[in-house]
């Protein structure tokens, strides 16, 4: 999810808006934030209240939402075609106006029920619109396109470009205005837009939001969570720590002191110290999980981008962040028992585990090609696969990591049986060891295997092209096929336990099962939020999880008939302290959906 604007009208009243119809309101000062609307159709890109009641949205396709109940219910107006609108802002409960694609500006009179097409002054997008009162106003966007009225709207006329692309603008008064756009340029006017002047925000990356408390104290913020702030005007400029890598879209602020920020992933950030230091509400950064492992029933791990290593001990009912120390996307994590504990990121680096997860130190940098999957016997033993590289063995607890030649080939993932016994694949070959790694044989099967997963040495399920499934019980000497007919496998995600059940999951949230060894396949019922999911585990025991886009994290009862249903959520506690457990429904649900975010939006 992508949080493309916030806007505040005090203190404690706030809106954040995004794709997927995402509207979040807070009422505390952004502590915690209360999903109002969504509709996966339309993807909101621009909010504009007036007070905690009367505010408008605007978005993509051509739609704009009204509430005059804080958000409580929403009126819906579509005003035609596909394009998107970029930006809304009302003078009043009753004057209004958006701009669209194309150079389009569209202005209201009767607080958004109807809308005219003002006349066009540029044929260049329109990414920001402001008025200072009911007659003045500019919009500004693509191309450093700047267009301005004197009459409300009723007539615009350009006043040529500035450098670049411009993403948002601010003016605080007839004459003085500001803009920040690509390559982390700053604009300055004194004179109504008529003249700029660049500043220097100490910053090349990409700026989208900008805010003046007043004409010499103001934020821009961007891409990779790049954050500067003014005290004189922008004569000079100080980084901030957003202490996120994340664009942000958004920096609203009421005041010199309290503002938030709002970015990809659903990033919200608040500050009360004019954004010397950023705090998170709980569990309101939603980031992806791309790999889980499960040691026993109970205690359990996943990881993901961001930095994200989420624990469980109490088998996925709460997950507590653990917090290493790195903002890198974690590609892949392993236990090989309940102290010790490797994860591995798409920028190189190992970062290992001795306290079951709780604390985490960065172990090896191994260059900067991605590694995607790490595997360990026990606390000595272990390999990684690193993309077009060869695969790495260590025999030192990742002290050392050491080539294995004949490996040549990025492997994306690798599982072992035992010391001597296993099987890495690239996406394209299967290759199987059985001699620790020394040596690998290129195994033929009947085409390629995108993804892989094993029940024992001899046992394993490979997924292929189009909906077709392989399976082979001697090692790899002969193989059957089996039609699966589901984009469950979308995502290279399957596994496969000793007791021949296997689940396959993937894109949209869609889950397949065999009980049978994968010669027979199910559907099961339903969708995780349509959240793309990319990694499941099950143990040999019964019972498994899955996890994805979103932060999703599902459970599975494999005493549970197969179907998909609403249940409560597994809870993410950011602030390393137990609440009191989730309920679950009188019946057993197979794959329970849970949000890593924990904002209350419906799981299934």
């Amino acid at each position: 999810m992508q949080l493309n604007a916030a806007d505040f009208v005090d203190s404690r009243h706030g809106w954040a808006v995004g794709t997927g119809g995402t509207v979040l309101r807070t009422t505390d000062g952004g502590d915690t934030w209360t999903p109002q609307w969504s509709d996966t159709s339309f993807s909101a890109v621009s909010v504009d209240f007036l007070n905690p009641d009367t505010g408008w949205i605007c978005g993509f396709p051509a739609t704009i939402l009204k509430t005059t109940d804080g958000g409580g219910t929403w009126t819906v107006k579509k005003l035609g075609g596909t394009g998107p609108l970029y930006a809304i802002h009302f003078h009043d409960a009753r004057l209004g106006w958006t701009t669209g694609e194309g150079g389009y500006i569209f202005r209201t009179r009767d607080g958004g029920s109807t809308w005219d097409t003002c006349p066009r002054a540029t044929e260049w997008s329109l990414k920001s619109i402001q008025f200072i009162n009911a007659s003045k106003g500019w919009a500004m966007g693509e191309y450093s396109s700047i267009v301005t009225t004197e009459d409300g709207g009723t007539s615009w006329k350009s006043l040529g470009k500035v450098g670049e692309f411009i993403a948002a603008s601010q003016f605080l008064d007839a004459d003085t205005g500001f803009a920040a756009g690509t390559t982390g340029n700053v604009f300055k006017t004194a004179d109504g837009g008529v003249s700029w002047m660049q500043l220097n925000p100490l910053t090349i990356k990409d700026l989208f939001a900008i805010h003046f408390a007043d004409s010499r104290t103001g934020w821009v913020a961007g891409r990779a969570g790049w954050i500067s702030k003014t005290v004189d005007g922008g004569a000079t400029w100080t980084a901030q720590d957003s202490r996120v890598p994340v664009t942000l879209y958004a920096i609203p602020f009421v005041g010199k002191d309290t503002g938030w920020f709002a970015g990809d992933n659903g990033t919200l950030g608040k500050t009360t110290d004019g954004g010397a230091t950023w705090t998170f509400p709980p569990n309101a950064v939603k980031r992806s999980l791309r790999s889980v492992h499960f040691i026993d029933a109970e205690t359990g791990w996943a990881a993901g981008d961001a930095g994200t290593i989420l624990g469980t001990t109490d088998g996925g009912l709460h997950w507590l962040d653990r917090n290493p120390p790195t903002r890198e996307d974690f590609g892949a994590i392993h236990f090989p028992d309940a102290k010790h504990g490797w994860a591995v990121t798409f920028s190189g680096s190992v970062f290992k585990s001795e306290d079951g997860g709780i604390g985490w130190t960065l172990q090896k940098k191994l260059g900067n090609n991605p590694l995607a999957s790490v595997w360990f016997i026990d606390d000595r033993n272990g390999w990684l696969g690193r993309e077009h590289d060869f695969v790495r063995k260590t025999e030192d607890g990742g002290e050392t990591w050491i080539p294995q030649d004949s490996a040549t080939f990025g492997a994306a993932r690798i599982r072992f049986a035992d010391a001597l016994r296993g099987w890495a694949s690239d996406g394209r070959r299967l290759l199987r060891t059985r001699d620790g790694g020394k040596n690998w044989d290129s195994i033929r099967t009947t085409e390629a295997l995108r993804g892989f997963a094993m029940a024992s040495a001899d046992s394993l399920v490979g997924i292929g092209s189009g909906f077709l499934v392989h399976r082979t019980f001697d090692g790899g000497t002969h193989w059957s096929a089996a039609d699966v007919r589901t984009e469950a496998m979308g995502s290279n995600a399957v596994a496969f336990a000793k007791s021949g059940e296997v689940w396959g999951v993937g894109i949209g949230g869609e889950i397949t099962g065999s009980k049978d060894g994968g010669a027979t396949w199910t559907r099961v019922g339903g969708k995780a939020d349509k959240a793309d999911l990319h990694d499941v585990f099950l143990l040999d025991g019964g019972g498994g999880w899955a996890v994805g886009d979103s932060g999703v994290i599902l459970k599975y009862d494999a005493n549970a008939p197969a179907s998909i249903a609403t249940g409560k959520s597994p809870h993410v506690d950011y602030r390393k302290r137990n609440r009191s457990a989730t309920t679950m429904p009188g019946r057993k649900i197979p794959w329970l959906s849970g949000w890593f975010d924990f904002l209350g939006r419906r799981n299934l």
